[in-house]
């Protein structure tokens, strides 16, 4: 299997694994063995942002749905807005 990340096609954004924190960045994670956050049961993503970052406030647009959860913008975002990008 090629390596891959996980990317919000709107946003241009990678998705990458954070419990807290930002979970989507520029660079992203490199999956290499195809166990990722798509291939779970659930139909969406869970997406969580800083709202003191840079990268919140400039693609913050690109999520409507998310709400505010103490200094976080935080929400589930469809799994048909993500796509995975081969390396």
């Amino acid at each position: 299997m090629k390596p891959y990340r996980v990317k919000h096609k709107a946003s241009g954004l990678y998705y990458q694994p954070r419990s807290n924190g930002n979970n989507l960045s520029k660079t992203g994670k490199v999956y290499m063995n195809g166990r990722d956050v798509l291939e779970g049961t659930d139909t969406f993503v869970f997406i969580s942002f800083n709202k003191r970052c840079r990268l919140c406030k400039e693609y913050l647009k690109y999520f409507p749905t998310l709400e505010p959860f103490h200094i976080y913008m935080v929400g589930r975002v469809p799994k048909y807005e993500f796509e995975k990008e081969e390396l």
